[in-house]
């Protein structure tokens, strides 16, 4: 990705040492405890790539807070499935309201590590 001009960076609410364990192994720059959906940390991790808002895109899994917090920075925002099968209890909750909202648009539930096959970008979301 680097060859194309494309720059990554770790966004986490996490602070264990398991963020900083995939960090190392990606060699990719990190912002930990990141308050998501808040967007200050959007926007210190768009700073760290020295990227502008508009040319930033947020790859997440969570809607409450990958989208929200993206939409709420000024990025666009790519919602997908999420790799693990396994949460958090909070995280539990905001999937919870993930499918509520799917359903009342009418769209299937994502399934964990699946494609989420038709779904809708959430509100004002736009992927390019």
């Amino acid at each position: 990705m680097i060859q194309n001009g494309i720059r990554v960076c770790l966004l986490s609410n996490n602070w264990h040492r398991s963020v900083f364990a995939q960090r190392d192994e990606l060699g990719l720059p990190l912002v930990r405890r990141a308050m998501k959906p808040l967007p200050f940390a959007f926007i210190r991790a768009r700073r760290k790539l020295g990227a502008r808002s508009r040319q930033t895109i947020v790859v997440g899994d969570q809607l409450i807070t990958d989208v929200l917090g993206a939409k709420w920075a000024g990025m666009q925002v790519v919602w997908v499935d999420p790799l693990s099968s396994t949460d958090l209890w909070y995280t539990k909750i905001f999937r919870r309201i993930e499918r509520r909202y799917l359903a009342h648009l009418g769209k299937p539930a994502s399934r964990p590590g699946g494609p989420r096959q038709g779904s809708p970008q959430p509100p004002d979301a736009k992927a390019s």
